[in-house]
């Protein structure tokens, strides 16, 4: 009987994942809290970790960013353990890789070391890139060794990382088709990925509202490197593909590129460097069996890699500079800001509420602001602390920053709220009012703060049915007792369908020691349409 040749241990595949493993955490660590979406995430991963909702705000079930893979990673291993396992599993099944590339052992280890640097390079730390790329290339090994199955659940977590993914899925369709693979290679990864989306809905209702209104930052100022260097390799990966074209595997890792960097670079223009990383390995490979095949350029890429490394350890001790911070009392629960990039300017505490005014945080402050409703979002959101920046002076203008009694707070752009508000939805009654053929009131809810307030402020919030569009701004009144506020609205708050408007009523200690009326005018041209009036509202025992 012949004999089995026993497998031999190879422990180089073991050692370049514990060199890229140890390159990750080093350098994570200056470039996790980089003032950019990357926080966005580690927000994500705090609030899980703390409190077990996978959250931005504690108020508010949104998913911001389609990466919740990762947030779970960094919610338990941390971001900088999170970096240095991807980049582990991404170089060994790199060095792997190389052996379908025809490359020997010295220029596997090249290539493995040229993805390890990448993103150390290019700041990619934090960001979805890294585990989305390691996931996408044990996927492809799993394919080169003919297990579709697994690699279909390994590209389903691939996307789960980063939606990037799927253009790499879509890939590996098209070569699981030619293979008479597709339906194996299908299977597992939408069984995988339809779970993780029904999860999702059950989780956050219509998670995608939080996906839709969330715009990426702009690309941090330190990645400066990632424009030469992908040229470089891009060059260097040219000849191999094209004179080894017609062998599946380089064809495969040309098509990975060109589809890649084609749709994220032309249809959605991705500007950071980090976001074109997942390229980096097809690259390395084709230009690794270049350097392999002319050895004065593979001299060449011994020196840009030892470039790359005397880079990656300057720039990970280069000081990083404070950005100025927001004041904001200790007390503070709810923060407003101009746009989501001045929340990276501070670390803010778990409980805070975080407000973009630009509505990239918030799937209502959106719909409000396209309907041109100022005035209702900031009595929904009734921030404690609202910064401004110079082009924002319309929320200031606005009745209600007079109402909710916002005072200068430690800067001239800053402003507190002084008055006390209560939660809307105290008080509810049916209104069904219809001031035209056209306006019809269904609904009314306020909440009023107890008579031990300071400066209290009732707040209100009305349900419209509208049939027709107004064409001129629209008034509304609303009374408690001897008590009125007019506030006119714009005719594009006023748009055909239904919707609600939030009103501020600044009010006396006095109403919520007994009964009173409530009256709630519409009029337009100065001229009212009718009123409601809801007697004997009962204000006693009113609590915060």
């Amino acid at each position: 009987m012949a004999k089995q040749s026993a497998r031999t241990f190879d422990p180089i595949p073991y050692a370049v994942a514990l060199a890229a493993l140890l390159i990750g955490v080093a350098s994570a660590t200056f470039f996790v809290s980089l003032p950019d979406d990357r926080l966005i995430i580690a927000r994500y991963a705090a609030q899980l970790r703390e409190t077990g909702w996978l959250v931005f705000n504690q108020s508010e079930k949104l998913l911001l960013i389609p990466a919740p893979l990762l947030m779970i990673a960094q919610a338990y291993l941390g971001a900088e353990l999170t970096f240095g396992l991807s980049l582990a599993l991404g170089a060994a099944c790199l060095y792997e890789l190389g052996r379908f590339a025809a490359l020997t052992q010295a220029f596997r280890l090249l290539a493995a070391g040229i993805f390890a640097l990448a993103y150390p390079l290019w700041i990619g730390a934090g960001t979805p890139y890294p585990l989305m790329t390691a996931l996408a290339l044990l996927g492809l090994l799993l394919v080169q060794r003919g297990a579709w199955r697994l690699a279909g659940i390994v590209f389903g977590l691939a996307a789960l990382c980063s939606v990037e993914a799927l253009v790499l899925v879509l890939l590996m369709l098209l070569y699981a088709a030619q293979h008479g693979k597709a339906w194996r290679f299908t299977q597992t990864f939408g069984a995988l990925l339809g779970a993780a989306l029904i999860a999702l809905w059950l989780y956050y209702g219509s998670f995608w509202e939080g996906l839709l209104t969330f715009r990426r930052a702009s690309p941090p100022a330190e990645d400066s490197l990632s424009v030469p260097l992908i040229a470089l390799l891009l060059i260097a990966a040219l000849p191999t593909w094209w004179r080894a074209r017609r062998e599946p595997f380089v064809a495969l890792l040309g098509a990975w590129i060109a589809l890649y960097v084609g749709i994220l670079g032309g249809v959605f223009r991705l500007e950071s460097g980090y976001a074109y990383a997942p390229i980096v390995p097809a690259a390395a490979l084709l230009a690794s069996r270049l350097f392999q095949r002319a050895p004065i350029m593979s001299v060449i890429g011994v020196g840009v890699t030892v470039g790359a490394c005397v880079i990656a350890l300057s720039g990970s001790v280069m000081a990083q500079t404070s950005p100025e911070r927001i004041p904001v009392p200790p007390e503070a629960h709810s923060i407003a800001v101009s746009s989501k990039d001045m929340l990276f300017r501070q670390a803010w505490r778990l409980d805070q509420r975080l407000i973009a005014l630009d509505g990239t945080l918030q799937p209502n402050l959106r719909r409000f602001i396209e309907r041109g409703d100022l005035q209702s979002a900031l009595v929904f959101y009734a921030p404690d602390i609202l910064h401004l920046a110079s082009a924002d002076d319309d929320w200031r203008y606005t009745d209600t920053f007079e109402a909710l009694s916002y005072a200068p707070y430690q800067s001239e752009r800053t402003f507190r709220r002084q008055a006390a508000i209560a939660l809307i939805g105290g008080r509810g009654y049916v209104a069904n009012k219809a001031f035209s053929p056209d306006l019809f009131l269904s609904n009314v809810f306020f909440g009023v703060p107890d008579k031990r307030a300071d400066k209290p402020v009732a707040r209100f919030e009305l349900w419209w049915e509208v049939q027709r569009p107004a064409s001129r701004p629209v008034t509304i009144e609303i009374q408690l007792g001897e008590i009125s506020r007019r506030t006119e609205f714009p005719a594009s708050v006023f748009g055909k369908g239904k919707f609600k408007t939030y009103h501020a009523l600044p009010v006396s200690s006095e109403l919520t020691e007994d009964f009173t009326t409530l009256r709630v005018r519409a009029g337009v041209n100065n001229g009212w349409l009718g009123e409601v009036v809801i007697e004997r509202v009962d204000l006693r025992g009113v609590t915060n």
